[in-house]
């Protein structure tokens, strides 16, 4: 019988404790899609001590750590809810089981970064653009996204979010997910103005299709 992914992945781990071990070779060795996903399974739930890298992951200790983060379960009257609330579409490209794909329920904030199974935190998505969230969330430091996501306000989510993140390339499906605001160019317009923070636009080009924003702060 084939192992899952999540237990290949800790084999792995497991025989090469303390090396680096790249992105591409993990993926290869976990065989799925959201296979870095599983890894935020293994650090958070499961106790693992897995740092994440500037290219890849490390397993610093053989020895697992108490957690109290287990996902909590998703039950068929709450799936059912967010799916009537949502008219069975996915929320961000609008397409829907007539249009031939997949629907899931996913965590607007991730569990591991504090998010909690409860109807206000669900959202329907595509199974494609479920994945392209995890992706995009991929490498963001947990302990820094609650801090944002504890925000009381999207004002205040997108704001922090980019005073934490100086000198990077800030995506613009990113900043509209955190601030959860529709208009959210013109709310960054305002932070830019109002704080003075030297925020830069990046016009759409190859490398950024959707072009991106830079807080820049070694001009300021």
């Amino acid at each position: 019988m084939r192992s899952s992914g999540k237990s290949r992945l800790l084999e792995h781990f497991k025989k090469n404790v303390g090396k680096d071990l790249c992105r591409k070779e993990l993926s290869n060795v976990a065989g799925v899609h959201d296979w870095q996903r599983t890894i935020r399974s293994l650090r958070k739930d499961d106790g693992w001590d897995i740092e994440t890298l500037k290219d890849g992951y490390r397993l610093n200790s053989l020895t697992q750590t108490a957690t109290d983060t287990k996902r909590e379960p998703i039950n068929d009257k709450l799936r059912y809810a967010v799916l009537q609330r949502d008219l069975s579409t996915c929320q961000r490209c609008g397409r829907g089981i007539k249009d031939g794909v997949k629907l899931h329920i996913d965590h607007k904030t991730p569990v591991d970064m504090g998010g909690k199974s409860t109807l206000d935190n669900l959202w329907t998505l595509c199974e494609q653009c479920n994945l392209g969230k995890k992706n995009l969330f991929s490498d963001e430091d947990n302990e820094k996204m609650k801090v944002v996501l504890s925000q009381p306000s999207g004002y205040q989510k997108l704001k922090v979010y980019i005073e934490l993140t100086p000198n990077k390339i800030l995506e613009p499906e990113k900043l509209q997910i955190i601030s959860n605001i529709r208009d959210w160019t013109r709310t960054l317009r305002d932070i830019r103005k109002k704080y003075s923070l030297n925020i830069k636009y990046i016009k759409p080009n190859e490398q950024y299709p959707s072009g991106a924003y830079y807080y820049d702060t070694e001009k300021e």
